[in-house]
């Protein structure tokens, strides 16, 4: 189900995310899934609540949030390695210039190519970070059954499906999303699941040309989604990080019913833009 390039069968497009955005779920991936496994991964239990500082910041409360996972892993230990706390401690930065030479090269890096490369060379954090990938990809299968979506997610795509095609945009892996939609009855209401073996989000909005101006929206959590968004000259509606619920509320008794009357103006947009920007600082505090 991650075909998107379709013809439209309603005139209106909405892309949504998925973690963060229509699921309860970066919090317990981040916190009970990626930083343990990190800690334990590296050895770095002497040092665990800086490990959850900093990790937290990257994935949660900055402009990091939703980008790619390795991307996201280099980021963490490249601050790590700054933070004023790491003085004191007996910690040696792991070596990971090959990762940042692949990220130089292939920004979209997913799993499969990282496995391919690992297996070619004998670079032992490389390996160590397949290993990694591997025991957060379990955890988060494990955490699964207990995310949920937002309230008002299921209401807002019943309204929606009738108005317009509607497609789920995520770089987590497919089997993921395919588990946590259809498994919601979700999956009813999109024309397509785009997971990370489909490409970025910017090729899974390749479809959006398809449709006029002003009749296309992205609804995210996490910067790389609104640049998505602004790559194929889409509107953008936030999510916004601790007020889910809220934004949601938002959107299903107001939002969508002015962007399927084409009123969803640029100057709405740039508000909301502007207060999400906002909640996501660029540096975390021990550096500003």
């Amino acid at each position: 189900m991650c075909n998107v390039d379709w013809q439209p069968r309603q005139s209106f497009l909405v892309a949504i995310d998925s973690d963060g955005c229509a699921f309860d779920s970066m919090e317990i991936k981040i916190r009970a899934c990626f930083m343990p496994q990190i800690i334990s991964t590296w050895e770095l239990q002497a040092i665990a609540p800086l490990v959850h500082e900093v990790g937290e910041f990257v994935n949660l409360y900055s402009r990091g949030r939703g980008k790619n996972r390795f991307a996201a892993l280099l980021q963490f230990f490249d601050l790590l390695r700054e933070h004023p706390g790491i003085r004191a401690e007996a910690y040696a930065p792991p070596d990971l210039s090959l990762l940042r030479r692949l990220l130089s090269q292939h920004s979209n890096l997913d799993q499969d190519m990282l496995r391919d490369v690992a297996a070619q060379q004998k670079d032992a954090e490389l390996h160590r970070i397949v290993f990694w990938n591997e025991r957060v990809n379990a955890a988060v299968k494990e955490a699964a059954g207990r995310v949920q979506p937002f309230p008002l997610v299921r209401q807002s795509l019943e309204k929606l499906a009738a108005r317009a095609d509607v497609l789920v945009t995520s770089v987590a892996p497919q089997e993921l999303l395919q588990q946590q939609w259809h498994g919601h009855g979700l999956d009813a209401f999109v024309r397509a699941l785009a997971g990370q073996e489909a490409g970025n989000k910017v090729t899974h909005l390749k479809v959006a040309q398809r449709y006029g101006s002003g009749r296309r929206l992205m609804i995210g959590d996490a910067p790389s989604d609104l640049a998505a968004a602004q790559a194929r000259a889409m509107a953008f509606y936030p999510i916004l990080p601790g007020r889910e619920i809220d934004s949601w509320r938002l959107f299903y008794d107001e939002i969508m019913d002015l962007f399927l009357r084409q009123k969803y103006t640029p100057t709405i947009e740039n508000q909301f833009i502007g207060e999400f920007l906002h909640l996501l600082p660029e540096q975390p505090a021990w550096k500003r």
